[in-house]
């Protein structure tokens, strides 16, 4: 387009037209190299990229191998304190099965004891008045 609105007005002039069609393929040329660098640089800019999303990818599964670690840890800890616990409270139930067996049978021994003296109480009279 540009060239025939050129020959249009320089429609004479072969050395102008000449000029003209030099200036656009210089123009051409450097629009070509300048999309080269362009694409070149875009190019350069997702390798950059790339290569920050792999090493934060890296840094990802460390933490993650870190964290499952301290998971890890953690359950064996809940594990043995559970245990730990489990223990206890099974020890308790024992003791508390064996105070409870203890007072039932300090409680009997009391209720004998006294029925035992107040029977004897009570014949006491009776033993007398044989006597």
């Amino acid at each position: 387009a540009a060239l025939n609105e050129a020959n249009s007005h320089c429609s004479g002039s072969g050395e102008a037209v000449k000029t003209l069609e030099k200036r656009i393929r210089e123009l051409e040329e450097q629009s070509v190299e300048k999309e080269k660098v362009h694409n070149a640089q875009l190019v350069s800019y997702q390798q950059q990229c790339q290569n920050q999303l792999n090493v934060m990818k890296e840094q990802c599964k460390l933490q993650m191998a870190e964290l499952n670690q301290h998971l890890e840890s953690y359950k064996r800890d809940t594990k043995a304190k559970l245990a730990k616990y489990k223990q206890a409270e099974q020890t308790w139930s024992k003791d508390k099965a064996s105070y409870e067996e203890s007072v039932s049978q300090s409680e009997r021994l009391v209720r004998l004891a006294w029925f035992q003296q107040s029977k004897a109480l009570l014949l006491l009279p009776e033993k007398q008045c044989l006597a």
